[in-house]
């Protein structure tokens, strides 16, 4: 369904109700949306224009040499006492957190046993994308850690609503200002925070890097994805569950929306591509008209897909419950493997295996990449082998010595930098280190 404009973006909410025995959501999306045009109606408009013309990775046998590494993932909690109990406090914790990794590799790789459930009409489109995801074992400051953080809090839990930072989407729970925890670095961790969603049927909501980088600086410390505690990983009915949501298919779905894929159905009200609708803008999802819900018999039809094989009722951007989601399709599996290209938003996250490994936290930070060289635009990209700490500076000099630019990094250590450059010519590019500096030669 290749429809050239469609009115939606990605980081997308999902959430749920148990209505007539399923599974249902409320989906954030218009939440989302509502409050971004509030915002800035002229970044909402570009941000629209960004997805639609946001490239594709079209030759998928080319996944193993972009996806590097696997992204590392850190898990913020937030829950109070009885929340924290009921999950069997750390190690149930832990070992929902591990239940939880091993869904999304699966998922993303096409390694989920279920996948076997595929219907033969849809069974050549399944996707097997590349991506994979391992728990941090390196924090920022460069100490070895677990893949997740705990705070106790007092409260309930946290409302859309919030009074710190964008005010929307959880907010609160992302600063520890307001005694939330903060993001680590997004240019080199996956973030999810994990907490009990207030006042709302949003049960996981995404913030993804093109939504932040529009809305910059309101959203770049909360990039990421927010999740109801009761949905993370694998659980049955004898622990806190939310009924059809307990195979850990929110966060595949919500990673979905962290690379720029959106709902099958388009969230169109109902509205088919011949009538006026936007779809999904995937051409590999066959057209559909709402969301579904529950675990439907294949096949389904609707007003979009009114002859076989139907709507693709188990994908994992659907609704459907999550024993009966199986698959991403193969355009869909592109789209998300062009935000870890070069020139997309997440090729950070892939380029950083030293932070999934705590033996080698002390990797020497002169090992670093600038790209694009030569560029052709007007930014360049620095990529440190680790968070930098000790760096203190970056400078560009031009073919004489002079210095045309300066960034002060003392105070804002990250794995990933973006520097702004207009005029052509060959510049030295030197990173200062408590250390002896380094430098390497650039052309713009």
């Amino acid at each position: 369904m290749n429809i050239a404009v469609r009115a939606l973006f990605i980081a997308f909410a999902i959430s749920n109700l148990i209505v007539a025995a399923h599974a249902q959501d409320e989906c954030g999306q218009e939440y989302l949306r509502h409050e971004l045009f509030n915002k800035n109606p002229e970044s909402y408009n570009l941000l629209l224009k960004q997805i639609n013309a946001y490239p594709l990775v079209s030759n998928l046998k080319r996944k193993h040499e972009i996806v590097e590494s696997p992204i590392p993932v850190i898990f913020h909690v937030l829950l109070n006492e009885q929340q924290f109990e009921s999950l069997g406090e750390t190690i149930g914790l832990r070992n929902f957190i591990n239940s939880a990794m091993n869904v999304i590799n699966k998922d993303f790789n096409g390694e989920n046993a279920d996948s076997s459930l595929i219907p033969t009409a849809f069974k050549s489109q399944m996707s097997s994308i590349g991506i994979r995801f391992a728990l941090a074992r390196v924090s920022p400051n460069g100490n070895s850690c677990s893949g997740y953080e705990i705070k106790i809090i007092d409260s309930p839990g946290y409302s859309a609503a919030g009074q710190y930072g964008s005010g929307i989407a959880f907010s609160d729970c992302k600063y520890s200002a307001i005694g939330g925890l903060d993001i680590w670095d997004p240019s080199s961790y996956l973030n999810v925070w994990i907490v009990n969603t207030l006042g709302t049927n949003i049960l996981a909501i995404t913030i993804s890097p093109l939504v932040a980088s529009i809305y910059q600086p309101t959203l770049q410390n909360e990039i990421g994805v927010v999740m109801h505690y009761k949905i993370l990983g694998l659980r049955d009915t004898s622990q806190p569950h939310i009924y059809g949501r307990e195979k850990g298919r929110v966060l595949t779905h919500e990673l979905g929306h962290f690379f720029e894929i959106s709902h099958t159905w388009g969230d169109d009200n109902g509205l088919c591509p011949d009538n006026g609708g936007v779809d999904d803008g995937i051409e590999d999802t066959p057209p559909e008209s709402n969301a579904i819900f529950g675990c439907p018999i294949f096949p389904v039809f609707d007003q979009c897909s009114s002859s076989f094989p139907g709507i693709m009722f188990m994908n994992f951007m659907d609704y459907s419950d999550d024993n009966c989601r199986y698959m991403f399709t193969k355009k869909q599996g592109e789209k998300m493997l062009s935000c870890i290209q070069p020139f997309g938003e997440s090729f950070s996250l892939v380029s950083h295996p030293e932070l999934i490994d705590s033996s080698n936290n002390k990797s020497d930070v002169s090992i670093y990449r600038i790209f694009p060289n030569p560029s052709h635009a007007e930014e360049i990209k620095i990529l440190f082998s680790r968070v930098p700490t000790e760096l203190r500076y970056i400078k560009i000099y031009n073919a004489l010595g002079q210095v045309v630019y300066y960034l002060d990094t003392k105070n804002q250590a990250k794995g990933f930098y973006k520097v702004i450059f207009h005029a052509p010519g060959i510049y030295t590019v030197e990173c200062g280190l408590t250390q002896p500096s380094f430098q390497k030669v650039i052309i713009f």
